[in-house]
């Protein structure tokens, strides 16, 4: 099921829920004279469909990193329609449409500011729009997976996150890729206590308790930190 949530006149928020494993939001910045869209679910295919009932303005496409719950099967669609997509080259050999994405170096939008945050996924980014910042997976939304193969050192992630911190103010907005999981926008205290916890770990690698899971094929052994708002921490203690 997709719905859509106008949460200002100019910013909506549209979340694909299919029971019981996808649970996702895309948002869509409509613009002046255009429309950006950020992130294209994950199982919805007519997600193209959805936005031009919103807006008939040219189209561009941003996807935070290449996981397909993220950079989805709209894509498809999307794609044959014409309409330019941009992700970090960091990220293409995540997604099976690597070869009909763009550099997102190569975007240059008003009012619309990239900035790279590295760590859930080589190519993780942020899209700053005014006071508001939409951050799919990279900063997480009180789960945040940085157990994956593909994910960066937590020292390498503290850097960007702090990076992120300096280039936002403390009135910034937070509009996560999976918004069910806090429930609400999200706000500086989450990214300043997202540091502060990934420090600890830093210090102390074997912070947070032991655990497993198979993603795939792959069995993944982790460690789990909670933090006030951030319940779900999971990182690998051999890649401080």
């Amino acid at each position: 099921m997709t719905e859509v949530f106008k949460i200002y006149t100019d910013i909506y928020r549209i979340n694909e829920t299919v029971y019981p494993y996808v649970n996702v939001d895309a948002y869509l910045l409509d613009l002046k004279d255009k429309a950006v869209l950020i992130d294209t679910l994950e199982e919805e295919p007519n997600l193209l469909d959805t936005v031009r009932n919103i807006t008939a303005k040219p189209l561009t496409v941003i996807l935070t990193h290449g996981h397909p719950d993220h950079a989805g099967k709209a894509l498809t669609k999307i794609i044959q329609n014409h309409i330019p997509v941009y992700m970090n080259s960091e990220d293409f050999f995540l997604t099976e449409y690597r070869d009909q994405v763009l550099d997102i170096n190569r975007l240059n939008i008003e009012d619309i500011e990239i900035i790279d945050c590295k760590g859930h996924t080589p190519g993780s980014v942020t899209v700053k729009y005014r006071d508001n910042l939409f951050t799919g997976d990279a900063i997480g939304s009180g789960a945040f997976w940085m157990q994956l193969k593909e994910s960066s050192s937590l020292t390498e992630l503290l850097i960007n996150i702090k990076n992120l911190r300096n280039r936002v103010n403390d009135e910034i907005k937070i509009y996560p890729g999976h918004y069910y999981q806090p429930d609400r926008v999200l706000d500086i205290s989450y990214l300043d206590e997202l540091i502060e916890l990934t420090e600890m770990i830093i210090d102390n690698p074997e912070y947070g308790e032991e655990g497993d899971m198979y993603l795939g094929e792959s069995h993944l052994k982790y460690r789990k930190a909670v933090y006030h708002q951030i319940y779900d921490y999971l990182y690998n203690p051999e890649k401080i």
